[in-house]
Order: C-alpha cells, then structure tokens, then sequence
C-alpha cells in the first residue's frame, strides 16, 4: 500500500470525517512504517470526534510499528524541541469525560483553542448536549507522543496514563 491508495481510501466520497477513523482502520491495515503512521495521521487530523474511538486510537498509537517519528513533520519536531521540559496542556471537553478520567488524546498547547472545542464547536454531535469545560495539565515533554500543527491548533498527542 503506497500514500496514494491510502489518500484515494481516506478521501473517497464515501469517508467522511466521522468515519475515517474506521475506514483507515478496516481498511488500511496492510501499511507499515512511516505509510502507517502516514494513514493514522491523517485520519486522525481529519476526523471529527475522535474521543469515541479513543480505546482504539490508543491501540493505534501504541503498535510497535517502525518510524514513528514521522508522525511529525520537520518543523513540528523542531517546535517540540523548543518547548520546555515541562509544559502545560489543555483539551476541551464534555464533564463527563472529566469526570471519568478517560480522557482522549488530543490536547492543545493554546488554552483559546480548548476553549473553541468545548464551548464553539458545532461537529461534536456526541457531547453536543453535555456540559463542557477545558481542563488543564502539566506534563513532561517527554511524554508527549506527538505535536502537529496541520490546522495551527497547537495540538499534542497525549495519553494520561
């Protein structure tokens, strides 16, 4: 599988942004090395609600797949570089997901963006009725998996253990 049959998967009239997600799971599943970690990140960064599938994500996240690194972009691994050893995040999010602690992977280094996500976000139709709040943390540098910066959300990849 090569970057053009993953785009040609991913971007087919039939995908969705709420469906991606599946589609490159079902079926892209053959890519490996940086194709796989091609495939996840753009479904990733083109999905809307990507909290529902968070169990899933963290297995996708965590496979032991080759060249992880290219997740990022150059100039997003220099950005992380550049942040401090510990750093402060924040996600948007519905209290019920607070308030379980289960909380999903994208989190935000601009407090302005969370808030868009919690309180501005019309595509969220799972939590569109719940209360929201932003929520914040302190966390190593080393424990993020990942800075993208494709829609200048500031966005890190973190999982709370």
């Amino acid at each position: 599988m090569n970057i053009e049959q993953i785009d040609d998967i991913l971007y087919s009239p039939e995908i969705n942004s709420y469906n991606r997600l599946d589609a490159f799971i079902i079926e892209c599943r053959g890519a490996k090395g940086k194709k796989y970690w091609y495939g996840l990140k753009s479904a990733l960064i083109a999905s809307d609600n990507p909290y529902e599938r968070r169990s899933v994500l963290k297995k996708l996240i965590n496979k032991d797949e080759p060249h992880k690194d290219s997740l990022m972009t150059e100039s997003d691994k220099d950005y992380l570089k550049k942040l401090p050893n510990k750093i402060t995040i924040y996600r948007g999010m519905s209290v019920e997901e607070l308030e379980s602690g289960d909380f999903g992977l994208s989190w935000t280094l601009k407090k302005e963006v969370a808030e868009f996500f919690a309180y501005s976000y019309i595509r969220n139709h799972s939590t569109s009725k719940h209360k929201t709040t932003v929520y914040s943390l302190t966390i190593d540098k080393k424990d993020i998996i990942a800075f993208f910066n494709d829609r200048t959300e500031h966005e890190i990849l973190y999982m709370v253990d």
